[in-house]
Parts: structure tokens; sequence; C-alpha cells
């Protein structure tokens, strides 16, 4: 069983690869990122280098990424022990809530927040949905997009996720 599953990670992996938006013209460079902190610090690719990134574009009007950032948030939990790193930007406008007040009364503490406030990244890596999410190799290389609501926490992802670790370890 665990020898099926091994298969079909990797190929899902390598599917993955020939398929992604990278291959349709857009970025597939974690460099591409122009990011602001909760302070309008830049942040740049430096700050997520030697880590595989997990990055989940949304908004706080976007009614599915609620159930995107929960299940980012048991993702996060489960390879907290791991050389992953899990991003929320915030896209702007905010219609009415602020992200800060958004999340204030959850209890995330496995990622971090950051702002794509000119939308340059969301132009870059071409989003068009929201959630989005973006995952990066170690290299920065981008390796997989899902666009619209997903279960982060589902056994493919998982596994997806302990593949790219296993092979850049």
């Amino acid at each position: 069983m665990k020898f099926f599953l091994h298969i079909v990670a990797t190929f899902l992996f390598v599917f993955t690869i020939l398929t992604s938006d990278f291959a349709r013209g857009y970025s597939n460079k974690l460099t591409n990122l122009s990011l602001k902190d909760l302070y309008g610090n830049d942040i740049s690719a430096e700050n997520f280098s030697g880590n595989i990134t997990v990055i989940t574009f949304w908004s706080t009007w976007c009614s599915s990424c609620s159930k995107a950032i929960y299940s980012m948030d048991i993702l996060a939990k489960y390879f907290k022990d791991h050389d992953v790193s899990f991003t929320l930007v915030s896209t702007l406008p905010f219609k009415g809530r602020s992200p800060l007040f958004y999340l204030r009364n959850k209890d995330y503490n496995f990622f971090r927040i950051y702002f794509d406030c000119r939308g340059e990244s969301s132009k870059s890596f071409g989003i068009k949905y929201l959630p989005t999410t973006l995952i990066f190799d170690k290299h920065g290389k981008l390796m997989h997009s899902i666009n619209g609501l997903f279960k982060t926490n589902s056994l493919g992802m998982i596994f997806f996720i302990k593949t790219i670790l296993k092979y850049q370890s």
C-alpha cells in the first residue's frame, strides 16, 4: 500500500510540474513576490529561502477563503517540525473588514500574514480566483497552484509536500 501511495504521489508531483500555471506564461519563481508586512516593510524572497513555501492568496470578503485558511492551519500544524512555511497574502481592497480584525478571534499561530498592496504579486502569478494557493520548493520554484477552495489537509496534499521534502533533503 505504501508503494502504491508513493507511486501516486510521484505521479501527481510530475503531473503538477507539467500542467502548472508557469507553463502558461505566469511567473514560476518566488523572487517575483512583492509583499508588505503588517508594518509596511517590504517582504522579499529571502524571507522564504530554504523552506518549502505554501502561500494562500485570500480576502476578507471571500467566504471560501475562511475554509481554506482553516484547512491551511491544520496542514501547518501537521508540518510544524519540518522546513515548510505557511503564509497568507491578503489582497486588497478589504471591503469593510481588515484581515487583522477578521483573524483576531481565530487561533491561527502557524503562518505569517502579508499584504499584496498593489496587486503586483497577484498579477505576476496569474491569480484570478480566491482563494489561490501556491506551493514553492526550497529553491523558490513554483511546484503547484490551486485555484479555489480545496482541502489543504487532504491526504494528497500531505503526500505532495512530503514528496517535495523527500527529494529536496
